[in-house]
């Protein structure tokens, strides 16, 4: 009698989670993982059977050296880790990992222009003093926040330089695919398909395709922009609440028809006190 149950539970966890990178799982301006027990929290979900989602613009390869390998190397049984998605370039590049083996996909129909990229990277180059170009990115052209500055001090070039790249696309006649994409530490030009709630499409492909239908999704962002998780998992009528740990005042108005939660605490310190505070 005890197997179906377990096998039931295993198909329907209590809980599947949803985090954005950047100031939600490292921190906004060191840019790893530096605050103590995030690891172990995502860990003892993973264990439980409960699948994990890291939604990112960042590039595959950013998230696997800073994120993702430090968490591995502290997971004995490597297919815990089939319970994990990431989600890179907004939902264009993902990994999933099956008996414990990652697999690699991209969507390379929404991949920039070559001449846009060529432009974009061009304009770039007068701001190197504050951010640089990832060499990584394989659908898009994202420009970073260097090291070791604030994000107020980023901001500062920040908007001059998004200003140049949509004058780009207007030179291009590329307005109507292609859109400029301003964020906490990253100014991005990309397809204007993959965003936050194209990601969340895709986990949940990945879910349905796994055979885990969870109760209850949590979507972890320090923006506004990462509601977009929420706003698709809602549309598709899951039960989700929006996890806000940046600063409140840059949330704007809550999302309707879910519970959004905001943090005392910011940033990775206040995703770890959500997680703390949130018995599985």
């Amino acid at each position: 009698m005890g197997k179906p149950q377990r096998e039931e539970t295993m198909k329907s966890p209590n809980h599947a989670w949803l985090f954005d990178v950047d100031g939600v799982i490292t921190h906004p301006e060191k840019k790893q993982v530096v605050r103590k027990g995030i690891f172990t929290e995502i860990i003892k979900r993973l264990k439980l059977g409960e699948p994990v989602a890291l939604v990112t613009g960042r590039a595959l390869s950013w998230v696997m050296e800073r994120v993702v390998n430090p968490l591995s190397s502290e997971i004995d049984d490597k297919t815990v880790l089939d319970r994990l998605f990431v989600s890179g370039e907004f939902g264009a590049s993902r990994i999933q990992w099956k008996n414990g083996k990652p697999f690699h996909g991209i969507d390379s129909s929404i991949s920039l222009p070559k001449k846009l990229a060529e432009e974009a990277r061009k304009a770039a180059e007068a701001y190197k003093d504050t951010q640089h170009i990832d060499p990584d990115k394989e659908t898009m052209v994202s420009i970073e926040m260097n090291d070791g500055l604030t994000v107020d001090e980023f901001r500062r070039n920040q908007l001059p330089l998004a200003k140049r790249l949509n004058e780009i696309l207007a030179s291009q006649n590329a307005e109507r695919k292609f859109e400029v994409h301003v964020d906490r530490i990253a100014t991005n030009v990309r397809h204007k398909a993959i965003n936050k709630h194209y990601a969340a499409q895709q986990v949940i492909r990945w879910l349905s395709k796994i055979g885990l239908s969870p109760k209850q999704f949590f979507a972890f962002g320090d923006s506004a922009g990462d509601r977009e998780m929420a706003d698709e998992l809602h549309r598709e009528g899951k039960a989700v609440t929006f996890v806000f740990v940046g600063h409140k005042e840059e949330l704007g108005s809550k999302g309707k028809g879910y519970k959004t939660v905001i943090t005392e605490e910011q940033c990775d310190d206040g995703t770890v006190e959500f997680l703390k505070s949130k018995e599985s």
